[in-house]
Formats: structure tokens, C-alpha cells, sequence
């Protein structure tokens, strides 16, 4: 599971993302609460692509959306705005540690993917 986006919070905003992947019994977690960093986001239409780092692991994320829903989400502290989901997202991942030894990689085909905001705005 994958989502980034642009969170309001007190009067400002923040970029704020959540990833977890469980590798032999072993939970990952990729969260801007644990103080994971987003080192690179390419969005397009169709295609997500995320690198993520924490704790000396790092995980690349490459993700092709599929049939999208639509999700109620706030916006100045009202449900009125409306932002694309994927729960059928194809996703590749790869765990390395931080000497570059793959740990993990696989490709699903039943993942939550959900990225709003603007590309450029969420990576700076």
C-alpha cells in the first residue's frame, strides 16, 4: 500500500505519505511519522514511481493504476472534495538494505495506490 499527499495542517501544509510491505514476518514501515523521506515521486496519468527510505532500507515503488473510485477527503476541515483511489493497482517493489542488497521483489496485483497533489509540489 502507497499513499502521498499534500496535507493541510494549521493553516499551512505539509507532504505526507504512508507505505508498508511485510517481508518474513517483518513489517516495514514507510510513514512520514516514523521519519521515513520521499527521495523520488514520478507521477503520470497512468504510472506512479516512488523511492522511499528508513532506517537503512529503501524501497522503490512502480505502480500502474487500473480502475479508479472516488474517495471523499477534506479539505479546510470539510469532506468536500473528491480524490482518485486505486485498490486494483499492479505494483512492482523492490526492498534493498542500505548496502544495496535486495532483500525483497515482487509484483502484485491488488494494491492500494493513491497520490494527490502535484508531482512537483509533493517532491520539493
Amino acid at each position: 500500500m502507497l499513499s502521498i499527499a499534500r496535507i493541510p495542517w494549521l493553516g499551512s501544509h505539509f507532504v505526507g505519505f504512508l507505505g508498508f510491505l511485510s517481508v518474513s514476518g517483518k513489517l516495514h514501515k514507510f510513514a512520514t511519522y516514523t521519519g521515513a523521506r520521499l527521495l523520488d515521486l514520478r507521477v503520470t496519468e497512468t504510472d506512479v514511481e516512488a523511492l522511499l527510505s528508513t532506517g537503512g532500507y529503501f524501497l522503490s515503488v512502480h505502480g500502474g493504476k487500473k480502475r479508479k473510485g472516488y474517495l471523499q477527503a477534506p479539505v479546510n476541515g470539510e469532506m468536500d472534495r473528491r480524490i482518485l483511489e486505486s485498490i486494483d493497482a499492479e505494483i512492482e517493489i523492490e526492498l534493498k538494505d542500505k548496502h544495496g542488497n535486495r532483500m525483497f521483489a515482487d509484483t502484485g496485483t491488488h494494491g492500494g495506490l493513491e497520490i494527490v497533489g502535484d508531482p512537483e509540489e509533493l517532491t520539493s
